[in-house]
């Protein structure tokens, strides 16, 4: 899959799983439901091409799995900046709105990327 596509696909995954837990959650973020599906894909849209390039780099000297590991650790912390930034959540609520979303792209790359 090229670098686009996955792209594509992660913003569509993580704004309709920030979207819907923002909901089912009833919690108090800024714009609510669609306010989380922007922020999603914001964040994804920002930190989509340095997570790519970085497990290119770090996949020779770590292994696939340790940099894919690596790397969405960091995107998690870095998109639940953006969730707490512009949702105005707590952090806690941010970084499990960030874990849901990105655990969601990972498991749907993941797949794709094993077909």
């Amino acid at each position: 899959m090229d670098a686009i596509t996955a792209r594509l696909i992660s913003v569509l995954v993580e704004a309709a799983v920030a979207g819907a837990l923002v909901a089912l959650r009833r919690w108090p973020a800024r714009g609510r439901a669609a306010g989380a599906a922007g922020a999603a894909a914001l964040g994804t849209l920002a930190s989509h091409p340095l997570a790519w390039d970085g497990i290119i780099a770090l996949t020779p000297k770590v292994g696939y799995g340790a940099a894919v590991g690596a790397v969405e650790a960091l995107v998690v912390l870095g998109e639940a900046g953006v969730y707490g930034w512009v949702l105005a959540l707590p952090v806690r609520q941010a970084l499990m709105l960030s874990l849901a979303a990105n655990g969601a792209s990972l498991g749907v790359g993941l797949v794709l990327h094993a077909l």
